[in-house]
């Protein structure tokens, strides 16, 4: 910024200046005479696996909802009158088999071993 006259005060919405700050901005402070260093490789390689690693388990984890599990029970107990059956209040009429502890909690299944 070149020019005669008094000098402008500085504000808090100027762009800063001075020696610290360069003329030329560049992404993420890789100009051309960037060098990088050796742990910079190896940390972009794990933060991308570890991505990875979370997004594919995210995506193909079991849909253990509440709202997936009454929707299950639902078809279940449909299917039942459907053919002829009686529903009977606390039984669980899907194929996997659930215990109760409290009318609060959702039903935990059964582990047959």
């Amino acid at each position: 910024m070149g020019g005669h006259g008094p000098k402008k005060a500085s504000t808090p919405y100027d762009a800063p200046a001075g020696p610290g700050y360069g003329e030329t901005a560049y992404p993420f402070g890789l100009g051309p005479n960037y060098k990088s260093e050796g742990f910079e490789a190896i940390t972009i390689i794990t933060y991308v696996a570890c991505f990875g690693y979370v997004a594919f388990g995210l995506a193909s984890k079991e849909d253990d909802s509440f709202n997936s599990w009454c929707r299950r029970e639902a078809l279940a107990r449909e299917v039942l009158v459907a053919n002829g059956g009686e529903v009977e209040f606390g039984k669980y009429y899907q194929s996997t088999e659930y215990e109760q502890t409290s009318l609060d909690n959702m039903p935990s299944p059964i582990e047959r071993g």
